[in-house]
């Protein structure tokens, strides 16, 4: 179940950085250099290629390259050079635990902190162990011995334990767990 619908925009990283190192927004960088907006953007956002076909600039790269004094390599790398988008933004519907996987700070850890614990709150004392013990990456032999059982048996509690946990989190509308352990 979503809770939060969330506006992606995509942007070319390499060039928004050279051109933010100079200046502080990319419209302060087009009112400086005798940039069209509408050119920069597009070329931003993927929507237009800074190569023509033969592979040269477009007129608009060369000035950009000759602005932020880089070379196209460096502003559009060979695994983005190609990259050409209909649209540079989607809408997507994600849950509010991915949005604190994403965007989430300190004062988020502790969210994730807790909600980890109240999943985990149903879990018996067996399943916490071999839980925690794999997290701090003991091999299943490892937790065997330590836990006075077979490997085999602390990979089913261990799978138990998380089995739980999914279906608390489930609940709180998250498809996984990962979700908040991002």
């Amino acid at each position: 179940m979503s809770d939060i619908s969330l506006k992606i925009t995509v942007r070319n990283a390499h060039l928004l950085r050279a051109i933010r190192a100079i200046h502080s927004t990319a419209a302060d960088f087009c009112r400086a250099f005798g940039i069209r907006q509408s050119a920069l953007s597009a070329i931003l956002t993927f929507r237009a290629s800074p190569f023509t076909q033969d592979g040269s600039l477009t007129a608009i790269a060369e000035t950009i390259c000759s602005a932020l004094g880089k070379y196209p390599e460096e502003l559009w790398p060979h695994h983005v050079a190609s990259l050409k988008l209909k649209k540079a933004s989607a809408e997507v519907e994600i849950s509010a635990a991915e949005v604190m996987a994403i965007c989430g700070g300190p004062e988020d850890r502790t969210i994730q902190r807790e909600l980890l614990a109240r999943w985990a709150s149903d879990l018996t004392p067996r399943q916490i162990e071999a839980i925690g013990m794999r997290q701090r990456g003991m091999t299943y032999e490892e937790c065997g011995a330590e836990m006075n059982t077979s490997k085999e048996r602390v990979r089913q509690i261990e799978l138990k334990g998380y089995a739980k946990m999914r279906r608390a989190a489930a609940r709180d509308g998250c498809k996984s767990i990962a979700e908040v352990m991002r």
